[in-house]
């Protein structure tokens, strides 16, 4: 089975995003960025920053998102409901999506009204993390070594490059699976 046929009538949103935390289950989503795949097309691919919560610097240090450039942006809770339409009825993808990503988007989604939409079982989503876990051996599992390790060009640590480079990590590993289906790959997420 080709790479590309793995995808037919599958669309797919790799996501990302960058946040401040502000306590254990309290995190201000700052930056938001998806590549969105329709049949194994890239289709689009976008980013934003948010306003809300003070870097600390810690945070600052990971994304280098600092304050001054988010002055004047709306919080993420503003774009929710639009987001959570978006997110609704795709496969989600990204590294580490299933235990952060996706769980703090939804959150916060559900705080405004507008929970994601999967499917009976849950949330489809594809994550790399645990992928390349099972797949290599290796001292670390960030994005950034699993991309070298697999030969994929890693450029800035920030939403639409990670979400992009998730992508790239997972087509990678299809290549050396060859599986037959794409739902081989996905877990559900269940809000608690």
């Amino acid at each position: 089975m080709q790479v590309q046929d793995l995808f037919k009538n599958a669309r797919v949103i790799a996501l990302d995003i960058e946040t401040i935390n502000v306590s254990k289950k309290n995190n201000v989503i700052i930056q938001f960025g998806f590549i969105e795949v329709v049949d194994g097309q890239l289709k689009r691919r976008s980013s934003a920053l948010f306003g809300g919560g003070k870097s600390g610097e810690a945070a600052l240090a990971k994304h280098g998102i600092t304050d001054e450039s988010r002055v004047g942006k709306p919080r993420f809770e503003e774009h929710a409901v639009k987001i959570a339409k978006f997110l609704s009825g795709a496969i989600l993808l990204g590294h580490n999506a299933l235990k952060f990503d996706v769980p703090i988007i939804d959150n916060v989604c559900r705080k405004v009204g507008e929970p994601i939409i999967g499917r009976a079982d849950g949330i489809p989503v594809i994550d790399t993390l645990p992928l390349a876990r099972q797949s290599i051996h290796s001292p670390s599992y960030t994005l950034g070594t699993i991309c070298g390790m697999l030969g994929v060009p890693y450029g800035t640590h920030d939403a639409e490059g990670d979400a992009f480079n998730a992508w790239k990590v997972f087509i990678e590993f299809v290549k050396l699976q060859e599986p037959d289906s794409i739902d081989r790959y996905v877990s559900y997420y269940k809000p608690e």
